[in-house]
């Protein structure tokens, strides 16, 4: 039963999350960066970065997704624009999202953005059908990072995880061009971030398109 929940919760979010970034990264107009605090009856209390002319059309593409919108802050950076027009999200868009199979779950320690293999998991990688496309997805717990010259925050951080698994799929299985990447940060949690919660966040989910 829990499993079941919590495949379906993973599937909410990533429905919920390309209908966002989608509605983000398309269009030429100037656009900002804004921070959404929004919950929903009988959910978590959850954030969205959402990047939108004004702080009402920020708001107004998440309630129409059934969110209530708690706060609207927009944060005064490109940082985020520019991962988008490079590609890091608007690459892990490009599927139907029905037909990804989660095939892996990798754990990191905290504050980490690698780990040891054992052999177990570089044959399971090895095994990898070369010819299918890969979506990474990295994900971090809620606990604040001590900022360093590699990541300043969970976004970071989430990015790094995710890019340290393609690059074990280049390595081992000579998969490059059909693994994405994306960053989800703290945002999407499975558990609640309690202690025992947080080492379950600390994650980066890897999908398989079929």
């Amino acid at each position: 039963m829990l499993k079941l929940k919590r495949q379906i919760i993973r599937n909410f979010y990533l429905s919920l999350l390309i209908v966002l970034l989608s509605i983000n990264i398309s269009g030429g107009d100037e656009k900002y960066k804004f921070k959404v605090i929004a919950e929903k009856p009988g959910s978590i209390i959850t954030s969205f970065y959402v990047y939108s002319k004004s702080s009402e059309d920020a708001k107004e593409e998440v309630s129409l997704n059934g969110w209530k919108v708690i706060s609207v802050e927009r944060i005064e950076s490109t940082e985020y624009k520019q991962k988008v027009d490079n590609g890091v999200v608007k690459n892990a868009l490009q599927t139907d999202f029905a037909k990804l199979k989660l095939i892996k779950t990798f754990y990191f320690d905290k504050g980490a953005f690698s780990f040891n293999l054992d052999n177990d998991t570089i044959n399971f990688i090895k095994s990898l059908d070369k010819n299918k496309v890969y979506y990474i997805y990295g994900h971090t717990d809620s606990l604040p990072v001590n900022p360093n010259d590699k990541y300043k925050n969970n976004y970071e951080l989430s990015i790094l995880r995710a890019k340290f698994v393609k690059d074990l799929l280049k390595k081992y299985a000579d998969i490059d061009e059909n693994a994405k990447i994306v960053g989800l940060g703290e945002f999407y949690p499975l558990v609640s971030n309690s202690f025992e919660g947080a080492v379950q966040n600390r994650r980066v989910e890897l999908y398989e398109s079929d």
